[in-house]
């Protein structure tokens, strides 16, 4: 809606892209804290993987 990516993109593989790194860290590794800036670094991340699509 704000263009940030194209109309059509895969919105389960969008959440699996952003879900799985979440996991890893609270399921797998048990982090209790996600290290500062995380967040905004995987949204940025997994956008520009869903523009190369």
């Amino acid at each position: 809606g704000r263009g940030e990516l194209r109309a059509g993109v895969d919105a389960d593989l969008a959440l699996d892209l952003i879900s799985g790194p979440l996991y890893w860290r609270s399921v797998v590794i048990r982090s209790p804290k996600l290290p500062k800036g995380y967040l905004e670094k995987l949204a940025r991340a997994t956008a520009g993987a869903l523009k190369a699509l």
